[in-house]
């Protein structure tokens, strides 16, 4: 009998797929005998005609082995255990159910046997695992295990790459370490190259050194997405800075809202509208501030004001129908750092003798925390402004956005259809600081 072997134990013999063997198969003219089956046909080469090192691998395989060569030495995950294990024992029950059934009743039997298991009655926990199935499906399970000595190995989920390399979490790629350094320096930028661009300039980089790299573009890409995973960080804080490094992966600790009570902690800032109120002393349209004394327990604003600019007056007024609001001074204040926010007028500390001089917040026995620069999370009203932002100015007719993408098209230069639109919905119209107050 001729010594035949399947392209299937030469795909793991070899530690390549199946297409990549057939295309070699072609290409040197292999002698093979091709086997029909349901859903195409399996090719089969002759043993001894195959090249050498073809042979070598599969004599390595199987003596390391033991056993054909499509059984793996490699760690089996457990999720592929699991699965080639419930569908070893199904087509052992599959085989079981024929075997039982009486002489031209197998059909039948399979059907039954199909029927049964498919609907949940049969075996529920290995349907939960291998899912649904159909009859040439278990047949070709079968085959697999009749072919590898009834070895359940045969049947383990192959994906993810564990049978090649060991593993489904990393693969090591084909790029020497010195290129990858070479990469990261073109890559890890300030002015956030593209990863074509970061791949060009390595390459010709490499060249000039006298160590060119004939990787292709997808391997760079894969490597750089498996470097992502465990240097995210590192990434965002070369090409992006140490603000969008702090803000999107730098350690930060949360702070428990429910251990304060109504009233004992205010946050108060201020932002900048984004539409136009006319200007009470000037009459001209502008964007002007809103300063907002934030309950940070219940999440309410309980004191506001808009003014022209952010100054202490308007903070005061704030301050003022806060403490009207709540019914209280609060225990502390958390306070932006704005010029205003830190005015003589609020925080001056003088002796006892010149209590008179002291600033309001001492003199209602108020605390007063402040914010560390730009670092917005720290303050829970900044969620507050943005829900402003997203849900009220944009409807108001004088919105201008906050910046030339936000812009509304009608402020464009040289638009006149929108501008005529605006015009004929709104009539120009914006509001005065009383206005918008009863709005």
């Amino acid at each position: 009998m001729i010594p035949l072997i399947s392209e299937a134990a030469i795909s793991e013999a070899v530690g390549l797929c199946k297409k990549t063997i057939r295309l070699r198969a072609v290409k040197e003219d292999w002698i093979n005998m091709p086997e029909r089956k349901q859903g195409g046909a399996e090719h089969f080469f002759i043993r001894g005609l195959l090249p050498v090192d073809i042979q070598a691998a599969l004599a390595a395989r199987e003596a390391v082995t033991g056993l054909p060569a499509v059984i793996h030495d490699r760690p089996v995950p457990k999720k592929s255990d699991n699965i080639g294990m419930a569908k070893y024992n199904l087509v052992h029950m599959f085989r079981l159910a024929k075997k039982k059934a009486p002489r031209g009743d197998k059909f039948r039997a399979a059907q039954d046997f199909l029927l049964a298991y498919n609907s949940g009655a049969l075996v529920p926990g290995i349907l939960s695992i291998v899912g649904e199935i159909k009859e040439r499906t278990l047949d070709a399970l079968d085959k697999r295990l009749r072919d590898n000595d009834d070895n359940y190995l045969c049947l383990c989920d192959g994906r993810g790459g564990w049978k090649k390399h060991g593993t489904t979490k990393y693969k090591h790629r084909k790029i020497s370490e010195h290129a990858k350094e070479v990469f990261l320096r073109c890559y890890l930028h300030g002015s956030q190259p593209s990863v074509k661009m970061a791949i060009r300039a390595a390459r010709i980089t490499l060249e000039k050194q006298g160590f060119p790299e004939d990787s292709d573009d997808r391997t760079w890409r894969r490597w750089l997405k498996d470097y992502e995973k465990f240097n995210a960080g590192v990434i965002c804080l070369a090409r992006e800075g140490m603000k969008a490094y702090k803000d999107k992966y730098a350690p930060y600790i949360s702070r428990d809202a429910e251990l304060l009570e109504v009233g004992q902690c205010l946050v108060a800032d201020g932002k900048t509208l984004n539409f136009f109120i006319l200007h009470p002393e000037t009459g001209r349209p502008c964007r002007m501030t809103l300063i907002v004394f934030f309950d940070w327990k219940s999440r309410y604003p309980a004191g506001w004001q808009i003014l022209p600019t952010e100054n202490q007056w308007g903070i005061m007024a704030a301050f003022r129908k806060a403490v009207m609001a709540l019914g209280r001074y609060p225990d502390s204040v958390y306070l932006d750092n704005g010029k205003a926010f830190k005015s003589n007028l609020f925080c001056k500390e003088v002796d006892l003798d010149f209590e008179e001089m002291t600033g309001l917040y001492a003199r209602v026995g108020t605390a007063v925390m402040f914010a560390q620069p730009y670092n917005g999370r720290a303050k829970v009203v900044e969620r507050f402004f943005a829900t402003i932002q997203d849900q009220l100015e944009f409807i108001m007719p004088s919105y201008c956005g906050d910046s030339i993408t936000t812009k509304p098209p009608w402020m464009n230069r040289n638009e006149t259809f929108q501008k005529a639109w605006h015009e004929a919905r709104t009539q120009n119209w914006i509001p005065t600081i009383e206005k918008r107050l009863l709005l």
